[in-house]
């Protein structure tokens, strides 16, 4: 899951718990609104600091990739 997913997750898991329904797009910004002030700071932190090597998992899978297609021909 990349950051971007994960905080999605950790905004909305709460907002739909137990199978709850939203009326209006409001009710759904004023709750995401609410989750977003109780995001712990560590945890978007943490999110911000996986990056560095996300990145470096996609670059290597990448060059894996080129490596085995150079091997084809």
């Amino acid at each position: 899951m990349n950051p971007m997913e994960s905080l999605r997750t950790i905004l909305l898991c709460p907002i739909y718990a137990g199978n709850r329904q939203l009326e209006t797009a409001k009710d759904l910004q004023f709750s995401i609104s609410k989750e977003w002030s109780e995001v712990d700071e560590s945890v978007i932190k943490n999110l911000v600091n996986s990056m560095p090597e996300r990145i470096f998992q996609k670059w290597a899978l990448v060059f894996n990739i080129l490596q085995y297609l150079e091997a084809l021909y």
